[in-house]
């Protein structure tokens, strides 16, 4: 793989600008785009985005989404107007052909007459047009209304299924109180999903016969907004099932800082421009932080509980998701160790207990609960005339599945070491040291996993800080373990590197190279081995005016 990236930040009267580009050999038309480009002005009361950008509204609606085209904001006084138009996904034709050989069931098209197999199948064309208008007064409060549009464009390629449109709308707000002590954040959606549009609107006859009643308007119409048929999501949206709301507050008092929100997202809520958002999940959660002793002491708990499948209108069982967790954090100086301890325990229900499987053998209790801790120490340490820092980091899973889930019960452990010391005022070294076991299944289905990787290395320091050269030598192992009934699977990695590279600073000026050697091998069950060398080269130029 080769990949060149560059970033250009600059100010030109009132307007900051930056520029920022990635390409990469792993670019092709068969995928998504791999290369950013990106081109960014800013000024007191417009801002504008070029290329790649990550617009923002909120969680619910609009949240980091990648877009390629543009985006922007429109502030005047009180009045502001944020735009997001572009692709959230290109075009990528599917695969298809006319051989015999057999396909997966539901590939098949008929194309003139013959029988097409789509041995995979494309993505459309995905475009977005989304808007926020909203009103402001300082940092007191602000209110916004949005409206995300999402579609597909059926055009874009011939081998592809279910195209989709997806119409949000909805108001947020923000507000503070008491100097900015109580802040409250809100937000409120509502969302209408065509889950295949490849047939178009559906005319009003059609959708009179869906709803039973008469609509007072010809979806047609409106097709513009939404495509409208028997594939619309929801049918009946009286029931509510595709609203999603939240709300947050925080509060600081002193030196304690609590905070508490709720959220609810419905079954049938879909956002086309969130596709992570979790649906059918509803909930709370509560956290508080406390500074004790001049900042010293950090104490802090948080506890959540939600409903997973609230509405269980598949007719499954709700998951009931609980999880309570603490921590503590004591930094007494540099003069002394500075230690943070952390556990949280989290389980999942469904409340079923009896012993009924369904087609299948599937066992649909769930009952498993899961403990994590972590604890960390580190320390500045005086030896042989030298300052030394130390750094621990030890982490702890474990997880008992009362009724033998997918995964049965899970352990793991990491045992994290690191030294660094500056030996002279030109010579500073550091070692690291990395060990890790996990071990999943129950019964006679195990898989285990170690890992472990020690490093040393050096940086110099030359010509007056200007040169700096670094040295680091890495060995890396890794083994697994998958044992099922009578059968088990194994393997081994090992990879030696050695990385070196160096620092020019001059002036404005900044270049950085790093070239890499790494000799690696593979073991599985059965003998088999594979061998490799990997080369690795970097550059970087870095010029601030």
């Amino acid at each position: 793989m080769t990949a060149v990236g560059g970033r250009v930040r600059g100010m030109a009267g009132p307007a900051n600008f930056e520029a920022d580009f990635y390409i990469t050999s792993q670019e092709t038309r068969s995928q998504q785009p791999r290369n950013r480009l990106r081109l960014a002005v800013e000024t007191r009361y417009l801002g504008l985005e070029l290329g790649d950008s990550y617009p923002r509204f909120s969680e619910l609606t609009l949240w980091g989404q990648r877009v390629r085209g543009v985006s922007g904001r429109l502030s005047l006084g009180p009045f502001s107007l944020q735009v997001a138009h572009g692709e959230l996904a290109r075009a990528v034709e599917g695969v298809g052909s006319r051989s015999t050989g057999v396909a997966p069931a539901g590939s098949y098209r008929v194309v003139n007459g013959d029988t097409l197999i789509i041995r995979k199948f494309g993505t459309y064309r995905r475009r977005l047009m989304a808007v926020r208008a909203g009103v402001q007064k300082g940092q007191l409060y602000e209110l916004g209304l949005s409206l995300v549009k999402v579609r597909d464009d059926t055009n874009s390629i011939r081998l592809g299924m279910r195209p989709k449109d997806n119409l949000l709308i909805g108001p947020d707000f923000r507000l503070q109180l008491l100097g900015g002590k109580l802040r409250l954040w809100g937000a409120l959606a509502f969302s209408l999903l065509t889950d295949d549009i490849s047939r178009g609107p559906a005319s009003k006859a059609e959708v009179d016969s869906l709803f039973k009643r008469s609509l007072p308007f010809d979806p047609e119409s409106f097709s513009y907004l939404l495509i409208i048929n028997e594939n619309t999501v929801p049918l009946d949206p009286r029931g509510l099932t595709s609203v999603a709301y939240e709300l947050q507050a925080s509060l600081r008092m002193g030196r304690n800082a609590l905070r508490a929100g709720y959220r609810s997202v419905g079954p049938d809520y879909w956002c086309l421009a969130n596709p992570f958002l979790r649906r059918n999940l509803r909930g709370l959660f509560v956290d508080d932080r406390l500074r004790l002793f001049g900042d010293q002491l950090y104490l802090s708990a948080r506890f959540e509980s939600y409903e997973d499948g609230f509405s269980r209108w598949d007719n499954l069982p709700t998951n009931r998701l609980r999880s309570l967790s603490c921590g503590l954090s004591y930094f007494p100086g540099s003069d002394l160790p500075q230690v943070s301890f952390s556990i949280r325990g989290h389980s999942r229900r469904n409340g079923l207990e009896d012993t009924t499987l369904v087609t299948g053998g599937y066992d649909p209790r769930v009952h498993n609960s899961t403990l994590d801790a972590s604890f960390s120490l580190s320390h500045n340490l005086e030896a042989f005339g030298r300052t030394h820092r130390l750094l621990y980091d030890f982490s702890r899973s474990l997880r008992d599945d009362r009724y033998g889930g997918p995964l049965g019960d899970l352990g793991s452990a990491m045992h994290l070491l690191r030294w660094q010391a500056q030996l002279s005022q030109l010579v500073q070294a550091h070692a690291h040291y990395t060990w890790t076991r996990s071990r999943a299944g129950s019964g006679g289905n195990i898989h285990s996993f170690r890992y472990s990787y020690l490093s040393v290395g050096s940086l110099f320091r030359l010509w007056t800080n200007r040169l700096q050269a670094r040295l680091e030598l890495g060995r890396l192992t890794s083994a697994s373990e998958l044992r099922y009934a009578e059968s088990a699977q194994s393997g081994k990695v090992g990879r030696t590197g050695l990385t070196v590279g160096g620092d020019l600073l001059w002036g404005q000026h900044r270049a950085s190279v790093e070239a890499g050697i790494a000799a690696v091998g593979q073991e599985e069950s059965g003998g088999r081995t594979d061998r490799y060398t990997d080369l690795s080269f970097r550059a970087r130029y870095e010029f601030r005016w």
